[in-house]
């Protein structure tokens, strides 16, 4: 096992797709085009379309404090750390609060 950190944000870059393109296109061809639908998209619209979803909701989870050791995440959402606060944040325009409350795992 590696012991060294990483962003996972990395992976949703430019240069991160397009190296992954030219991997592909090297041992597969060009028949495969890899592009981000979400690239030029904001965290703010994919809130609003996710909230639009409503047959989604009831699967969607956050992994909770994310820059904690994996021993010391918590099992739920905490509702404290900046990845819980975020999402809420970003869905509050578009979910009434109880809306947004049945997110939390233990009011499921």
């Amino acid at each position: 096992m590696y012991n060294s950190d990483i962003n996972h944000q990395w992976s949703k870059s430019w240069n991160a797709e397009n190296l992954i393109a030219a991997a592909l296109a090297e041992r597969v061809g060009d028949e495969l085009v890899v592009a981000s639908y979400l690239r030029d998209r904001s965290e703010l619209w994919v809130a609003q379309v996710f909230s639009e979803l409503e047959q989604y909701h009831h699967v969607f989870e956050l992994q909770p404090r994310l820059r904690q050791a994996p021993g010391e995440r918590a099992t739920q959402w905490c509702g404290e750390c900046d990845k819980c606060l975020f999402v809420n944040l970003v869905l509050a325009p578009f979910l009434s609060r109880p809306a947004l409350w049945t997110f939390s795992p233990a009011n499921r």
